[in-house]
């Protein structure tokens, strides 16, 4: 039997807990299929926790209905989520395929974090785009860049 985990139409820290309550009373080895079809908006903390319940099964790999609203598939695929999201679960519905080198100027993907040169590595990554927003958008000069994407990395 398939256990069907309703995912809220917005996810994030607090709604996730509603996923969690549903899953907390089955056995790591339980089917499941994680319902997204009707989720409109995640945060980045609600992808990383789908994500990590995904890793958190024993032997069955859960499925995944990814979300019917073109802008929410889309959004996910842009954060990378269904790049990592097809090793953990078997995916339901249409996933969009990222195109090569669609970077966002404003938006920071999902990246896995093993070793502490992964950190390193999102922090260079958040100075990179941050500097791109500032000097692209606001027209800043580029020498007063590092006066804000400074603390901003720290954060």
């Amino acid at each position: 039997m398939t256990n069907v985990i309703n995912v809220p139409a917005s996810l994030d820290e607090y709604s996730f807990e509603q996923v969690l309550q549903q899953v907390a009373p089955l056995p790591p080895d339980a089917k499941m299929l994680l319902d997204a079809r009707h989720t409109r908006w995640a945060s980045p903390y609600g992808l990383s926790a789908l994500l990590t319940l995904g890793q958190t099964r024993d032997h069955s790999r859960p499925a995944l209905a990814v979300p019917e609203a073109d802008e929410t598939v889309s959004y996910w695929s842009r954060a990378n989520f269904f790049h990592y999201a097809e090793d953990l679960f078997e995916l339901r519905g249409i996933v969009p395929r990222r195109a090569k080198g669609a970077d966002s100027q404003v938006l920071l993907e999902l990246t896995p974090i093993s070793q502490s040169e992964d950190v390193h590595g999102v922090v260079d990554r958040i100075q990179e785009k941050a500097q791109q927003i500032i000097a692209n958008e606001l027209g800043i000069n580029p020498k007063a860049i590092v006066g804000f994407t400074m603390p901003l990395s720290e954060v």
